[in-house]
C-alpha cells in the first residue's frame, strides 16, 4: 500500500517504526514466554505502540 504523503504519512512512517522498535525491545527481553517483572515494561510498551499504530492507520484510511 501507499503511504499517503504530507503530515498524515509522515505520523504513520513514525508510528510504524515505534512498532518494529518495541517489538524488537519486547522479542529481545524474551517476554513471549515469560511473565516476570522485567518483561512488565517491555510488554507495555508494544501494546501502546501497537495501539498508536492502528490509530494512526484508522486516521488515514479515513482521511483518504
Amino acid at each position: 500500500a501507499d503511504v499517503p504523503a504530507g503530515a498524515l504519512g509522515d505520523e504513520l512512517r513514525a508510528s510504524a517504526a515505534a512498532v518494529a522498535e518495541a517489538g524488537e525491545a519486547f522479542l529481545a527481553s524474551g517476554c513471549d514466554t515469560s511473565q516476570s517483572e522485567e518483561c512488565v515494561g517491555p510488554t507495555d510498551d508494544f501494546t501502546d505502540a501497537v495501539r498508536m499504530y492502528g490509530d494512526v492507520v484508522a486516521e488515514v484510511v479515513a482521511a483518504s
